[in-house]
């Protein structure tokens, strides 16, 4: 097992690296709300992603959609982020909760049996 990552933004950044190291088109998402005021002065409640979409989303080589959950130390998901993760699985996508390393990634996408494509990333 790779050394346990302290922060949040590192473990996704290590996660995002490993799945483009597998060939996979992914990115972090951010998920929350904002208020937006127009230019008709009307005030906005505008919300991005839903509640319980994981912290990296994007499309393996096979074509499969997969979400990936980064938690760091005692974080655990939540209820939203659980509901989130049965309805990729049931729509045979692939979900994975990353606790502080990249391992649980790895291990999944070697069973899954993904080969490492060193030298291609998003733009080849």
């Amino acid at each position: 097992m790779k050394r346990p990552i302290g922060k949040h933004a590192d473990l996704v950044k290590q996660c995002l690296d490993l799945l483009r190291l597998y060939g996979a088109l992914a990115w972090k998402t951010n998920v929350g709300a904002t208020l937006v005021i127009g230019p008709d002065g009307k005030r906005r409640f505008t919300r991005y992603n839903a509640p319980g979409t994981p912290d990296i989303v994007g499309c393996l080589p096979d074509g499969r959609f997969i979400g990936v959950e980064c938690k760091v130390g005692k974080d655990r998901l939540s209820d939203h982020q659980e509901c989130f993760a049965r309805a990729i699985r049931v729509r045979g996508g692939l979900f994975i909760a990353a606790r502080d390393s990249t391992a649980a990634i790895e291990a999944e996408l070697s069973y899954q049996g993904a080969k490492a494509q060193r030298g291609l990333n998003e733009r080849d």
